[in-house]
């Protein structure tokens, strides 16, 4: 491995392993500031999520997307650890489309730049919402949840995810307004 490749790949190693810390901190943070609260707690960990695609790339992203879920199960905010996987699932779902919009072509410059921040944010948001609500009402089931926590897990799966992913989006946008490097990895 040459030098270049070297530095690359440290850099890129600290900048995830730095956003999964502040992820995982400020998840803590707000669980014990706010009592679990979904929507503060949500908005924080989908901000650190769009976040770290903008600084790290998409697989920065992607593995605290597929981290922060653990995370979440041992500190109490994933009810169940059959949930687990959903929980990744959507986020990387979330990165997956924010990343494919926002890294197409070359990286825009001035009013264009927030245009195109704008327009990768919203599909983002949306397709983490199908992709909860989807697993909640598909995934769910096939894993033996049933019953009232079925209908409860439903219930916290549906318009406050959205409004989690939506307030996390409007924080990476105000974050996003500062220049970052534009990674592939």
């Amino acid at each position: 491995m040459s030098q270049t490749n070297v530095r690359r790949t440290t850099l890129w190693l600290t900048k995830t392993a730095l956003m999964l810390a502040a992820a995982v901190t400020a998840q803590w943070a707000a669980v014990t500031l706010s009592g679990s609260n979904q929507l503060i707690v949500g908005s924080v960990v989908n901000f650190f999520l769009l976040f770290s695609c903008l600084l790290g790339g998409f697989w920065s992203a992607q593995a605290v997307a597929c981290l922060t879920p653990c995370v979440g199960a041992l500190v109490g905010l994933v009810p169940n650890p059959l949930l687990i996987p959903f929980v990744a699932l959507s986020n990387a779902a979330m990165i997956g489309t924010f990343s494919l919009i926002w890294f197409a072509g070359q990286s825009p410059k001035g009013s264009k730049r927030i245009l195109r921040l704008v327009a990768a944010l919203v599909p983002a948001v949306l397709v983490k919402y199908g992709a909860m609500v989807l697993c909640a009402r598909v995934g769910f089931p096939l894993v033996g949840i049933a019953g009232p926590q079925l209908d409860k897990l439903t219930a916290m799966w549906g318009i406050t995810q959205m409004f989690t992913a939506a307030i996390g989006a409007g924080l990476a946008l105000l974050a996003g307004l500062k220049k970052f490097p534009q990674y592939r990895r």
